[in-house]
């Protein structure tokens, strides 16, 4: 199979799953669809993954300004790359226009035929290419709704989510996606800087607001060119040491300044200050801890469980953590924290339950 290509139809169909995401839940723009592939045919798929990424590793491929899905690279760099090119033209008084953009169901707008001309036009072929080929050739999918899946229907775009190797394949689809922007010079670089990309969250850096019009024209011909359409609403165009309140457009769409976005999970503002963007993790790190711990607070076996499997040395380290999370010091009772977070002393419930008896 791997030397011809050729793949069984039976394997070439997949299950979609409708995953929530947030907002409405009637529009069907809100959720993410994951495919369920079969198990063999996602181990073939880990093969083109792992070879593409070696092939890329040897020639350098991709961009350097890609850091999605990448072996040792993250999200915490990547934002911290755009903070310090900001910061290095403000130190130097320079204006940074910055456009994020956001693309519509980016995974699903990539047409078959176009990626495997972009894996040809860079030198992927033999084997490796006739495997990918035979994994989107007349591929089908079928939607699961519950217990019930719709009939089989084909479908000649998008990469799968759920599969191994569609991350990096994708990253090989958006690779030239900055040919033609003309970017920013960054003090103590020696290249231009066009932007960033972390798979499809994409941002272009320009030094004007005319440059940056000229920039998103460049990506409004490569987006046209290859079906991808940007979904305006989540697009946002931020100043740094700008006063120009100029509002460019996008594949015919205006895009609005903005005063804050958060991209990739961090909070970005024009002043770009690290205490904010240290304040706002905090906050969200807050809320997560929150919504993890809400039902174990109010499940009465856990609390047992807990409470009679922790040996009594262990007292101080949970104290100290029970007042952590209630945000309380030293001076507050116990028993009054435990009564806020909804836990209840065992030998209450022992003497309830005595008292029951």
């Amino acid at each position: 199979m791997f030397d011809s290509g050729n793949i069984p139809k039976s394997m070439t169909t997949s299950v979609v799953v409708p995953v929530p995401k947030k907002g409405d839940m009637k529009d069907p723009n809100n959720y993410r669809r994951i495919s369920l592939i079969p198990t063999f045919i996602k181990l073939l798929a880990k093969i083109v993954a792992t070879k593409l990424a070696a092939i890329d590793k040897k020639y350098n491929i991709l961009v350097k300004e890609q850091a999605g899905l990448r072996n040792f690279e993250e999200c915490a760099a990547q934002a911290t790359t755009l903070y310090e090119i900001a910061k290095r033209r403000k130190i130097k008084n320079l204006q940074t226009w910055i456009c994020y953009i956001d693309y519509s169901k980016a995974y699903d707008r990539v047409p078959h035929m176009a990626l495997i001309y972009k894996l040809r036009s860079i030198g992927i072929g033999g084997n490796l290419l006739n495997l990918i080929v035979g994994m989107y050739h007349d591929p089908k999918i079928t939607v699961r709704i519950g217990d019930k899946l719709l009939g089989p229907s084909e479908y000649l775009c998008g990469v799968r989510q759920g599969c191994p190797a569609s991350p990096i394949l994708f990253d090989f689809f958006i690779n030239v996606i900055f040919k033609g922007v003309l970017g920013v010079e960054v003090p103590g670089l020696p290249n231009r800087i066009p932007g960033l990309l972390f798979a499809e969250d994409a941002f272009v850096l320009a030094d004007s607001a005319e440059n940056l019009q000229t920039s998103l024209d460049a990506i409004t011909v490569w987006s046209d060119t290859w079906e991808m359409a940007v979904n305006a609403s989540k697009c946002a165009i931020m100043g740094v040491n700008c006063d120009d309140p100029a509002e460019p457009t996008r594949q015919r769409l205006t895009i609005r300044k903005n005063d804050q976005y958060t991209y990739l999970g961090y909070q970005m503002i024009p002043k770009y200050s690290v205490a904010d963007t240290i304040k706002h993790i905090k906050i969200m790190a807050t809320y997560a801890a929150y919504y993890f711990y809400k039902p174990l607070w109010h499940n009465h076996r856990t609390q047992n469980s807990v409470l009679l499997l922790c040996p009594a040395t262990n007292w101080i380290v949970i104290d100290m953590a029970t007042r952590m999370v209630a945000e309380v010091g030293k001076n507050a009772a116990t028993e009054r924290i435990l009564e806020e977070m909804g836990i209840s002393l065992v030998f209450l419930r022992t003497s309830t339950a005595r008292e029951h008896a």
